[in-house]
């Protein structure tokens, strides 16, 4: 199950995330970048389904430390 993205601020359910497969993504073309990496336009096709999603795939820069990583998935 897939959850609709939460109001700025409000933390995700957890319970209810889903951790992608690389294999799973295709990039589009480049929306921007920042200090964190580089952000594109995507598709995420779910393994075994025809449906193709859009989505935003942030790829983090190869010299972003431990730190910052954290300061990103929070």
């Amino acid at each position: 199950m897939v959850e609709p993205l939460t109001p700025s601020g409000t933390a995700p359910n957890q319970a209810q995330l889903r951790i992608l497969k690389e294999t799973e993504l295709k990039r589009v073309k480049v929306l921007g970048s920042g200090a964190f990496g580089t952000v594109y336009k995507g598709i995420w096709v779910p393994e075994g389904e025809t449906v193709k999603i859009p989505v935003a795939i942030k790829i983090l820069n190869e010299t972003t430390g431990p730190k910052a990583n954290v300061e990103f998935m929070d």
